[in-house]
């Protein structure tokens, strides 16, 4: 079988990559949630079950299933408690996770960035926001935090 990427090796790149990114960003508090990324089927796979052993289904959904990992993943952005992994996308193959950041005010961040040309507002049925996307990000900052809508 080939050699994937681990849940931490996946979770310390994305940090890395985003980096440089949100640097200059304001109203960033830390990392509330990280949608992980397979790179193919099996990677999914091998992810589901490596998370098995260190997190608990919280959500079973059409993209994936949340986990909220037993020990939370320590990052420069702060801890991550819970992650999906997302079935495999060949669009999302650009980077190697999504996280959300919690913002110290979602309100005035919206409005700062909202019309900023690296930002794209997004609305799903269950949330809204604001989507991050370049050639090494895709960084979301939402109105309701993945932790708070699991209760975590």
């Amino acid at each position: 079988m080939k050699k994937y990427k681990t849940i931490t090796e996946i979770i310390s790149q994305c940090v890395i990559d985003i980096e440089e990114d949100i640097k200059n960003l304001k109203f960033i508090r830390c990392i509330d949630f990280i949608d992980i990324f397979p790179v193919s089927e099996e990677h999914k796979s091998v992810l589901d079950k490596e998370a098995l052993e260190m997190a608990t289904i919280v959500d079973k959904t059409e993209q994936g299933n949340f986990y909220v990992f037993n020990e939370p993943i320590a990052t420069r952005f702060g801890q991550v408690k819970i992650c999906k992994i997302r079935k495999f996308d060949e669009t999302r193959l650009n980077w190697v996770a999504a996280p959300d950041f919690a913002t110290t005010n979602y309100d005035k961040f919206l409005e700062l960035y909202k019309n900023d040309v690296r930002f794209k507002y997004i609305e799903k049925p269950t949330y809204k926001g604001l989507e991050f996307k370049t050639d090494k990000s895709l960084i979301y900052f939402l109105d309701e935090l993945t932790t708070d809508y699991y209760n975590i």
